[in-house]
């Protein structure tokens, strides 16, 4: 949740958690050289792209590859180029967007049995862009965006491959990551080694960002968090931080201490729905769990037990989205003839796959959110009615949203009794006659959960005037 007790502190204490205290495993790392990974949103699988330019569709719970596919025909494997950029399409997640780091760029099919066939190649094989870094499809499956070792960022039709944007140099140095937002079709982040993460609006005709943030090194990753009202940038040596997404202004820093290398690149996801967030740097053999509320650290884990050789890194990691307090790491031992391998990593079990009891921080909080949850469909021993403009009610509890939205609790004098006949004795109510019910739920779930959730039928016009959080 965003608002936690004072005492958390005596909560999130970090703790160096042993190889052999949590159950992981190298899926198929015989057979694999991946560079790249993505856990599909909804099914049991992950997209994995490899060193030597195959796209693969690998089952993370049987640990079985169920496809691999040749990207590009080149007849001597040596000439083929490592596929480092994937995304699953977020309406119909059976599509796969697979970029190579030559700038070409392929649509996949999911087939029910997890084959890919070939939907499209964008441009007859043609590069969308210079030495591809990212790719990445916005919520409605209309734009793709294309990042490679350029300033520039290109955006293109996803049905028909038409390029419909490019932002030329819009970056000092070149452009290590784009991403859109997970609910808004038109807003994109863009990361760069210079120092800078900048947000964008593609309806806006301008090649103007909305907001730049700044950071003390080079950054190499950003992500939104799963509701946008965060985005979390990730530079060289440890430096996580976590900015609001309304204005760029930073919201939290993680405490994650640098080793003072300019060549520590760190990378940080959100997991847990995004309670959590996952970072591991390419200097480092630790991933570390942290708190999205406060940014301090809750577990720290040492990779991991059964590894090939103790020279290992973390290349890079994705938090598990069917799963909670499981996350896939991809890692990679200096000196070696086949130095990646993804490991699954599952906090749940011990290093013998027995179940095992989670830190209270990790386990209680994710506990208390979902209770939270419920009691916004289905509260009990409510004591407040939230009217709608059209009279329908919310119930509520004063004690719940007194903490949580100061604009409730300095009318906490002004209620008066319920007029529903179906309150019991001591409910009040208070009217809000410019707000939807939709956007009355909407509010609700923010202060239960700390998350923002759209509510089906939420609608903002010109006149409509939400209470403010901090004053009017």
């Amino acid at each position: 949740m965003a608002s936690l007790d004072e005492d958390e502190d005596a909560l999130l204490t970090t703790n160096l958690t042993s190889a052999s205290a949590y159950f992981a495993r190298p899926l198929c790392s015989s057979e694999l050289q991946p560079r790249q990974f993505e856990f599909h949103p909804e099914l049991n699988i992950m997209a994995v792209g490899t060193c030597e330019g195959d796209v693969v569709v690998l089952d993370w719970e049987k640990n079985q590859i169920l496809q691999r596919r040749i990207f590009e025909a080149e007849e001597d494997r040596r000439e083929r180029r490592s596929i480092l950029a994937l995304s699953w399409l977020r309406k119909n997640s059976r599509l796969l967007l697979a970029g190579s780091s030559s700038g070409k760029a392929k649509l996949y099919r999911l087939d029910n049995k997890g084959a890919l066939e070939m939907a499209m190649e964008y441009r007859e094989g043609e590069p969308l862009t210079e030495e591809m870094t990212s790719i990445h499809c916005n919520c409605v499956d209309q734009l793709l965006v294309t990042s490679g070792y350029t300033k520039n960022v290109n955006i293109f039709d996803v049905e028909t491959g038409q390029e419909v944007r490019e932002y030329n140099g819009i970056h000092e140095d070149h452009i290590n990551i784009c991403r859109f937002a997970n609910n808004l079709p038109d807003i994109l982040l863009t990361c760069s080694f210079d120092n800078t993460i900048k947000l964008w609006d593609n309806r806006c005709s301008a090649q103007r960002p909305i907001h730049v943030s700044n950071s003390k090194g080079g950054n190499v990753m950003v992500c939104f968090s799963p509701d946008d009202m965060y985005f979390l940038a990730s530079a060289v040596d440890n430096e996580v931080k976590q900015y609001t997404t309304v204005d760029g202004s930073l919201h939290l820093k993680y405490d994650i201490e640098p080793i003072n290398s300019s060549i520590n690149y760190t990378r940080s996801y959100y997991a847990n729905d995004g309670d959590l967030v996952v970072s591991g740097s390419s200097n480092d053999d630790v991933v570390h769990i942290c708190s999205s509320s406060t940014g301090k650290i809750i577990e720290s884990i040492r990779m991991y037990e059964g590894r090939r050789h103790p020279n290992l890194y973390i290349q890079s990691l994705r938090g598990n989205p069917i799963n909670a307090n499981r996350f896939g790491v991809l890692v990679c031992y200096r000196y070696s003839d086949a130095p990646y391998e993804v490991v699954d990593v599952d906090l749940n079990r011990d290093s013998k796959g027995q179940p095992v009891h989670l830190p209270y921080s990790i386990a209680a909080a994710q506990q208390l959110t979902q209770d939270f949850a419920r009691q916004i469909d289905n509260p009990s021993f409510y004591d407040v009615e939230l009217v709608a403009d059209d009279g329908r009610r919310l119930r509520a509890h004063k004690a719940i949203l007194s903490p949580r939205w100061p604009w409730f609790r300095r009318r906490l004098t002004n209620l008066k009794p319920s007029t529903s006949l179906s309150a019991g004795p001591g409910v009040e109510e208070l009217h809000f006659p410019d707000l939807t019910r939709a956007m009355l739920h909407t509010i609700l779930h923010f202060c239960y959960t700390g998350k923002f959730s759209v509510a089906e039928g939420f609608a903002v016009t010109s006149g409509t005037r939400f209470p403010d959080a901090a004053g009017e």
